[in-house]
């Protein structure tokens, strides 16, 4: 006689990339791997769980190696709505009066800091362009410590394509030396304005509107950061 097995729900949701996935919310098995981390304060540690916890419970529609980071990241947040709760407790620091306060947050209102951006381009002279594209999490993990200090490293995974008047060159095609030649022909103007596009990507965001019980103040903030969500 084989004893009785759960059966586990199913969800669908639709990502900020507009991709539509079928997901489950976190087994037994999962939360011992995030418990290992929970105090963690290692970015690599944490996007290394968060992609494997995620890799694990979704069902179809996508896999994990082709979203985004930040529909990764939107992913995990309602996988733990799902399984945990959908409040959180983080610590606020009030703007006026710098006393800090818990603040219960509700995930389920995951959204997006910004909308996306109406174009991928940018150009880097008359003839000769870029498009770019979000970090994926494999990349994420790559450039988490460096992404400010060492922009060039970032340039790296963010360029989908190099075009110009008569060609498209797929950057992932291109050799090691190849891309190598193309990040440092690059001028300091020209990454920065590869960066700029970049920062025009939304984050997943939760706005919360706070009244600090200290001095009363009342503001809006938004809560980013995958850390918070790991509680």
């Amino acid at each position: 006689m084989s004893i009785p097995i759960l059966k586990t729900p199913e969800y669908n949701t639709v990502l900020p990339s507009g991709r539509e996935v079928v997901y489950r919310p976190f087994l037994v098995k999962e939360e011992k791997v995030m418990l290992t981390i929970k105090e963690s304060k290692n970015v690599k540690d944490i996007l290394r769980v968060m992609k494997s916890v995620v890799s694990g419970c979704l069902l179809s529609g996508a896999k994990v190696d082709e979203l985004t980071y930040n529909d990764t990241e939107h992913l995990f947040i309602l996988m733990r709505c799902r399984s945990i709760g959908e409040e959180v407790e983080i610590t606020h620091k009030c703007k006026k009066c710098e006393k800090e306060s818990p603040v219960s947050v509700d995930i389920s209102n995951v959204g997006l800091s910004k909308p996306m951006p109406e174009s991928d381009v940018v150009m880097l002279n008359d003839e000769v362009g870029v498009t770019i594209k979000s970090l994926s999490v494999d990349a994420m993990t790559k450039v988490a410590n460096t992404v400010e200090s060492d922009p060039l490293e970032t340039i790296q995974y963010i360029v989908r394509t190099i075009f110009n008047n008569e060609s498209v060159y797929e950057f992932k095609d291109l050799s090691k030396d190849e891309k190598k030649e193309f990040v440092e022909s690059l001028s300091l103007s020209q990454v920065k304005n590869i960066m700029e596009k970049l920062e025009e990507y939304p984050r997943c965001s939760i706005k919360v509107d706070v009244t600090c019980p200290h001095c009363t103040e009342q503001e809006t903030i938004n809560v980013e950061g995958l850390e918070n969500f790991f509680t």
